[in-house]
């Protein structure tokens, strides 16, 4: 999985200007239950985002640490990983370049579908790419818009030096590009699974979920490091959690993190039976 050497990384770039600028590289990633191949812009989404997500173990990754914690569980409970393998449609929110949705639909071929979200147009060009290339094109729509907790039309979307960090939150000094939006209860419908990855947008998108009957199990990456959510941060954290565990059998989260200097943490909500 050797990467050549560019001289420089730029993943704001398309598709089709990465190509030119002869940026475009193929990573192949052999894994205990899958071979993947994989489209990138240069070494910062490999080293950022590939290795982060795609473990060479079927139970490795950021996503499903916590379920593998039972010490995480205030009943003790722990996860069987063969539970994902269930004909769920997942929301992939914040889908990026297609990692997630890439291995979920590979890992566990029972899943019916996920229905990924991302904002950035560029980011869509190489998710498309990377489903194909990966052979499960056909279960999963990409959308390229952002959720928000209420309807409304275009919204600026601010671009990070990390593929995977663009986000909603307005971050001085950052390029800003405007994005179409849709909102969360409408993106809810068929849906019972979640992964929320949404760059600080994940506060106010779970608090705007008005059920969560038809919902078996979230992920979520919280993160504390943004502004929106470091001011009162032990409280809003407080909120989020007990909203998981009002809707939820088992929660998923390390004890007391609202209380720690952690700037990301993850915790998973999972239904029973």
């Amino acid at each position: 999985m050797k990467l050549k050497k560019v001289k420089t990384t730029d993943v704001h770039l398309g598709l089709l200007e990465t190509k030119e600028k002869g940026l475009l590289q193929k990573i192949d990633r052999k894994t205990d239950y899958f071979d993947y191949t994989f489209w990138i812009r240069g070494n910062d989404e490999l080293k950022l985002n590939i290795k982060q997500n795609i473990t060479v173990k079927p139970e490795g990754g950021e996503y499903f640490s916590p379920l593998l914690r039972p010490h995480w569980n205030e009943n003790g409970k722990e996860f069987d990983l063969n539970d994902l393998n269930k004909e769920d449609v997942w929301l992939d929110l914040g889908g990026h370049i297609g990692l997630f949705a890439v291995r979920m639909l590979t890992q566990f071929p029972k899943i019916e579908r996920v229905i990924s979200y991302e904002p950035f147009k560029n980011n869509v060009e190489f998710a498309e790419l990377n489903l194909e290339a990966n052979g499960v094109q056909d279960r999963c729509e990409m959308i390229e818009a952002a959720v928000t907790p209420q309807k409304q039309g275009p919204i600026d979307f601010y671009l990070a030096w990390d593929s995977g960090k663009h986000s909603v939150l307005e971050i001085r000094g950052r390029e800003k590009v405007t994005v179409p939006t849709v909102d969360i209860n409408a993106a809810l419908e068929g849906v019972t699974a979640i992964k929320m990855d949404i760059e600080g947008a994940e506060y106010e998108i779970i608090k705007a979920i008005e059920d969560w009957s038809n919902i078996r199990i979230a992920l979520v990456e919280y993160h504390f490091h943004y502004k929106a959510l470091s001011e009162g941060r032990e409280e809003k954290f407080r909120e989020i959690i007990n909203i998981f565990r009002k809707n939820f059998d088992d929660v998923y989260v390390y004890p007391a993190v609202e209380k720690t200097k952690t700037w990301i943490t993850h915790f998973a909500g999972v239904k029973r039976g």
